[in-house]
């Protein structure tokens, strides 16, 4: 795989996670002007993500960082979904980053394997350690 190519074409990006770590990849990659696609099949975490992208975008107009304008870029580039397929469908990047004890990496894998053009990066989000 020519990553560099790949960085050079890239329009969209799909984050598969919505979690800590996902949230944060998905918002930088919509700051960077790219359209990203944050995928969270779970209900109580899809809020948690639109709630958390309004504070935290209000948050850097309020301190001065982003102008309104730069906001609402960003917004239009950052999208939420909860179907992978649609989500990973039109694609050039995949980025898994789901709490890894769900297990959820392999399906992640397997999903994304067969679209042709589709690159993939896993990152595992080990905030916890089991003992």
């Amino acid at each position: 795989m020519n990553y560099e190519r790949l960085v050079l074409n890239m329009k969209k990006c799909t984050v598969v996670g919505g979690g800590a770590m996902g949230r944060q990849i998905a918002l930088n990659t919509a700051i960077h002007g790219y359209e990203v696609a944050v995928c969270e099949s779970f209900p109580a975490a899809l809020t948690s993500l639109e709630s958390w992208k309004e504070e935290y975008l209000s948050g850097r107009v309020a301190k001065g960082r982003m102008t309104q304008e730069q906001v609402d870029a960003v917004k239009a580039c950052f999208a939420v979904a909860e179907n992978i397929q649609a989500a990973v469908s039109d694609a050039d990047l995949v980025i898994e980053a789901v709490v890894e004890r769900l297990r959820t990496g392999e399906f992640c894998a397997v999903l994304i394997e067969g679209i042709q053009g589709v690159a993939g990066i896993h990152c595992p989000e080990n905030s916890f350690l089991q003992q």
